[in-house]
């Protein structure tokens, strides 16, 4: 009896590393980067390092007006993409709205268990995140750092450029109607700077399902979404941030006499902006 027992736990132990094993290789499939060949991925990382414009049937990366990346098809497994979708909406959502934005944002899901949302999460921030290591040459945290949000008609973001703390890279991942156009809004809007300070608008970026877009964030990459003109479709996107394991913005700043005193700022506002690096401009 002792025996049978025994024999019987030593093969549930080895059912389990298969499970692990085939649960890492699942992972693997989930995101088409992972995938990708090796000498796509050098065409990548040497198109980064060398400051140069690259594009394929599904990478864009764009130098100016500061490096961004678009990744069609970004997720590979379908079935977890319609999963992840209707999870997403199940969401509850709070709507904020001030003068400098208004959407509504997402509970938590940087520690949701729900199978779809933690099966995207696990594979951003271990197997994506080292992908990008390698294309990147940077060492980034383990820090996870993510939200859903709800665009709907009229809601918008305001130019701002994301420098908070360790902030290395800032990533969206859209899931809006496939039929999405130029014509319903909500475009993210990627600006020159002029002496630092965000200038002209350089291009705008339209949210395609399935689209992954990130990029660098600097003292420079200012961004806005633009306002929602559909009043029948959500713009429904994951968006957050890869940071870095030191905090790489910090810097002293010369000292300033006088500056112009702004109108106080309710809190829920005041911690937006802290959390998002907002420039307040006049356009």
């Amino acid at each position: 009896m002792s025996s049978s027992k025994r024999k019987l736990k030593v093969k549930k132990n080895s059912s389990n590393e298969e499970n692990v094993k085939k649960q890492i290789m699942d992972l693997k499939e989930v995101l088409s980067p992972l995938s990708y060949p090796d000498d796509v991925t050098e065409k990548i990382t040497s198109a980064f390092r060398d400051k140069t414009d690259y594009e394929n049937d599904d990478v864009t990366f764009c130098t100016r007006p500061f490096p961004h990346w678009t990744i069609k098809n970004f997720v590979k497994d379908l079935e977890l993409l319609k999963e992840l979708k209707n999870d997403l909406l199940k969401l509850k959502f709070k709507h904020k709205y001030t003068d400098l934005f208004k959407f509504s944002q997402s509970e938590d899901i940087k520690n949701r268990k729900t199978h779809s949302i933690s099966t995207f999460r696990d594979c951003l921030f271990t197997q994506f995140r080292g992908w990008l290591e390698n294309v990147l040459d940077r060492k980034m945290s383990d820090a996870i750092d993510m939200s859903c949000a709800q665009y709907n008609y009229t809601d918008f973001l305001l130019c701002h450029d994301d420098k908070v703390e360790d902030r290395q890279i800032a990533f969206i991942f859209y899931m809006v109607p496939d039929d999405w156009s130029n014509e319903d809004g909500g475009r993210l809007d990627l600006f020159n700077n002029k002496d630092g300070q965000p200038s002209d608008l350089h291009k705008s970026l339209i949210p395609s399902f399935n689209s992954l877009v990130f990029f660098e964030v600097s003292d420079t990459s200012f961004h806005q979404v633009s306002e929602v003109l559909s009043n029948s479709k959500t713009r429904l996107s994951i968006s957050g941030w890869f940071h870095s394991t030191t905090d790489p913005h910090f810097k002293l700043f010369k000292h300033v006499e006088t500056i112009t005193k702004t109108p106080p700022l309710d809190l829920e506002e005041k911690e937006y902006l802290l959390q998002n690096g907002f420039w307040l401009v006049i356009f």
